[in-house]
């Protein structure tokens, strides 16, 4: 829920500032229209690091190559009627992102090449640093806590009005497209009713904002390994997708997040040396890493993710609705197709 209230601004901007060289998102792929079919076939990219060879995330440039025809691609900011489910535990969440993270690295290779329209080479620039911010972001915190650890004991070294300006001022970037969305559906009266009302959407919200902002470190830290590791020359293998839910053992968990709780134990050690007041700000991203382990085993458990299903929390318009009145049906037309449907099988069973 989280996700479709963030797009729903994010992509009515996109649509605004991105014009007629908007991205070829997901869905929309399905779709192999003639310009696709004529402009978008994707060679191997040269060469034998690891980003060379088939290119694994491959909507910018598909929209790149589309606009370079002459084509228009635009963002068509309505959503409603589908979505992607995401995958059922922590450790497949962060297989998928990684692939999506080694595919944006591979636009590097493209960037230098002919023909691309200039918003065009924005839109694999900005695809590169949906990524590369994770090790910058790692980096600018880790120079602040040498920095503070090399200063003279029982001072800070920053002033703390600058620093909450500047935190103040990234997680209003972060956050402003889904707070902006989920002011308009609390109060429109149809919208909060699909998301099931004032409070389940208002608890939603709560949370979903809780759980972003301690996934959010454990996230980054994952992109920053993988991307020092494919740097390094290392070769990676993308499978298939697991799909299926199942509960992560802690062997499993443990071998797989012991980067995030070692990143977790040290910053509790640092912030032992200083006042909750000077380092409250870093909290979440102590906390979501050290809790990892835990985390990804209980959120991984197929009871929890059924219970919470009926429930009705963070659940979306769609799976919420029949399917027929996905169609747009009204109350009247679903009731005649029920019973046309229920007269066919009972004609089929005589």
């Amino acid at each position: 829920m989280g996700h479709a209230l963030g797009m729903r601004s994010y992509t009515l901007g996109a649509a605004w500032w991105q014009g007629s060289s908007g991205p070829y998102w997901g869905h929309n792929a399905i779709f192999r229209i003639k310009p696709f079919t004529q402009h978008c076939l994707l060679e191997p990219l040269p060469g034998t690091d690891a980003l060379s060879g088939p290119i694994l995330s491959h909507d910018q440039v598909e929209a790149a190559m589309m606009a370079n025809a002459g084509y228009e691609v635009r963002v068509w900011p309505v959503e409603g009627g589908s979505y992607e489910e995401n995958p059922p535990h922590l450790i497949e969440f962060i297989r998928r992102d990684l692939r999506w993270c080694h595919g944006n690295l591979q636009y590097f290779k493209l960037l230098r090449e002919p023909g691309f329209k200039l918003l065009g080479r924005i839109q694999l620039a900005l695809a590169i640093l949906m990524f590369i911010g994770s090790p910058a972001w790692l980096t600018f915190i880790a120079m602040a806590i040498l920095t503070a650890s090399i200063a003279a004991p029982g001072t800070m070294p920053f002033d703390p009005f600058y620093g909450t300006i500047l935190i103040v001022t990234v997680m209003s970037m972060v956050f402003a497209p889904k707070l902006a969305t989920l002011a308009h559906v609390l109060t429109v009266r149809n919208e909060r009713k699909e998301y099931g009302g004032f409070l389940s959407v208002f608890i939603s919200a709560f949370f979903e904002l809780v759980y972003s902002m301690l996934l959010a470190p454990v996230m980054a830290i994952a992109h920053s390994i993988f991307i020092a590791q494919l740097f390094a020359g290392r070769k990676t293998q993308w499978g298939g997708q697991a799909r299926q839910p199942h509960g992560i053992p802690l062997v499993l968990a443990a071998k797989k997040f012991w980067p995030q709780t070692l990143f977790g134990l040290c910053g509790v050690i640092w912030m032992m040396d200083y006042s909750l007041a000077d380092t409250w700000l870093l909290l979440p991203v102590i906390l979501g890493p050290l809790l990892t382990i835990p985390f990804a085993m209980i959120t991984s458990k197929p009871v929890l993710g059924m219970y919470f299903k009926h429930s009705g929390l963070w659940a979306l318009p769609e799976e919420k609705k029949t399917p027929l009145e996905l169609q747009g049906l009204s109350k009247e037309q679903r009731r005649v197709e029920m019973e046309l449907a229920k007269a066919n099988r009972a004609a089929a069973t005589r």
